[in-house]
């Protein structure tokens, strides 16, 4: 899945993509109108939004290899022409950058990489993590290509689109909306949402999946995107050191600062410092940057909680 970076638009075609899911459901097939518009995928609703013309333009852009034309094939949708990329980088060539990563960094691409030489990370460069992990997907362990990516750390996987997949997805969606309304994630493990669904049984089952290395790099970025606290007393000691090391006073900004994990914090100093911000006001109220959701950082200013983890996250390689 993608992003998987998990940016606006990635967001949007996930959430139409639940609705279409339902609309299956309850249809059993895929003929919608053009003008349908829905906001539970099942009910007509003026207000909602256009699935109808949505569906369309699936058919219309996406190439049935892709993976959103994998995840609309699993369901049954006809896909139509070809999506034509714009760029195209023989796989020959993909395959150097990639092992120039690995020659340097002694691992496999992460996901969220993206460069022109395989080793600096340039946002405006190729999308060498999401190209790789394709190539886990899609790739025979036993072809000539298999071979050349084994030799650079790859791990296979089948290429179609699994189920549990979908569902975690889902569940994600659930927490970002979540983080969007309230700006962290720091719920309990017996927390449901309005709607019954199980979120802080569910969040404890990803802090145990990364105990264990079970969960895939590109769900611990999306998970980090939305300021996933992974060890909660591990968490607040290491926010009160480093509020310490800057001379926060972490009394004084208790609301802006609780609840937030670590790297949310560290990845927002960094931006500020790197600009030349003071996060400090005279009054000793850290910058508001520090108690706004990614959502309003990209409104205010141009940039989302995601960007800051692909800039300034010690965890990913640069």
């Amino acid at each position: 899945m993608n992003k998987w970076i998990m940016d606006e638009k990635e967001l949007k075609w996930w959430k139409m993509y639940g609705l279409l899911n339902e609309y299956y459901k309850q249809y059993g097939n895929f003929k919608i109108r053009a003008t349908f518009k829905t906001s539970d995928g099942i009910t007509e609703d003026p207000n909602g939004v256009n699935l109808g013309m949505w569906l369309a333009k699936q058919k219309e852009r996406y190439n049935p290899e892709s993976e959103h034309g994998q995840l609309l094939s699993s369901i049954g949708v006809p896909l139509g022409k070809i999506k034509v990329s714009k760029k195209r980088v023989p796989w020959e060539e993909m395959f150097k950058l990639a092992k120039k990563y690995f020659d340097e960094y002694h691992s496999k691409v992460k996901y969220s990489f993206k460069t022109n030489d395989g080793i600096t990370y340039d946002e405006n460069g190729l999308r060498l993590g999401e190209w790789f992990y394709r190539q886990e997907k899609k790739c025979d362990p036993d072809s000539e290509y298999g071979k050349l990516l084994s030799s650079i750390g790859a791990e296979f996987r089948s290429s179609s689109i699994a189920d549990k997949d979908v569902e975690w997805m889902k569940m994600y969606l659930v927490a970002a909306k979540y983080y969007q309304d309230n700006g962290n994630l720091n719920i309990s493990k017996t927390f449901k949402t309005e709607d019954g669904i199980e979120l802080g049984k569910w969040l404890d089952n990803q802090r145990d999946y990364y105990r264990i290395n079970r969960l895939s790099e590109e769900k611990i970025f999306l998970l980090n995107s939305i300021g996933m606290i992974w060890e909660k007393r591990k968490n607040n000691f290491a926010v009160v050191v480093m509020c310490e090391e800057n001379n926060i006073d972490i009394v004084k900004n208790h609301d802006s600062l609780k609840n937030k994990s670590i790297i949310e914090i560290r990845v927002k100093l960094a931006y500020l410092k790197d600009r030349g911000i003071s996060f400090i006001g005279i009054d000793g109220i850290v910058h508001e940057i520090f108690s706004m959701s990614s959502m309003n950082m990209k409104l205010k200013y141009n940039v989302s909680l995601e960007d800051l983890i692909n800039m300034y996250n010690k965890e990913k390689s640069k």
